[in-house]
């Protein structure tokens, strides 16, 4: 992900002193596949942010602060990455469009939808695992907490 210099001093500021207080809380952490649609753990960060960013601020109880360096990263995310998520999203709704009627999609469509699009989510599962770090690195060793917590539960934003 490409950051603009000031955003990404302003970020590096505040992750290397929280870095300083405390230890690297998401070095652990283990990532999850994430299925046809990619990224897992990470695609559902970015869901959060880009459709239920007041709620994912106020479940991670984040500061003023905070909120501005994730608006950062997410901003940057989304300029740098605006295709494969237009193409991302397209895809997502072909797809959909294929489960009413009650009859089970055939696979074999449901390949050539994704291969038509190019496969945005694998394109973007490298830039979504750095979102997810820049993300983490804000958060103080509670809110990592709470992060793994809203993650698992594997549900989308707003519901």
């Amino acid at each position: 992900m490409k950051l603009h210099t000031g955003r990404a001093l302003a970020l590096a500021f505040v992750a290397g002193t929280l870095a300083l207080a405390t230890p690297d809380p998401g070095a652990a952490q283990q990532r999850r596949g994430g299925g046809m649609f990619g990224g897992g753990e990470a695609m559902m960060l970015w869901g959060r942010l880009d459709q239920g960013f007041d709620e994912f601020a106020g479940t991670l109880s984040l500061t003023e602060a905070q909120k501005q360096l994730v608006t950062i990263v997410a901003d940057d995310f989304r300029e740098a990455n605006a295709d494969a998520l237009a193409r991302l999203t397209a895809m997502r709704e072909e797809l959909r469009g294929m489960f009413g009627g009650g009859s089970r999609p055939d696979r074999q469509a449901m390949q050539q939808i994704v291969q038509k699009h190019g496969n945005p989510a694998q394109e973007l599962a490298p830039a979504l695992e750095t979102l997810k770090e820049d993300v983490t690195a804000v958060l103080d060793p509670e809110q990592v907490q709470r992060l793994t917590r809203l993650l698992a539960q594997r549900r989308p934003p707003g519901e």
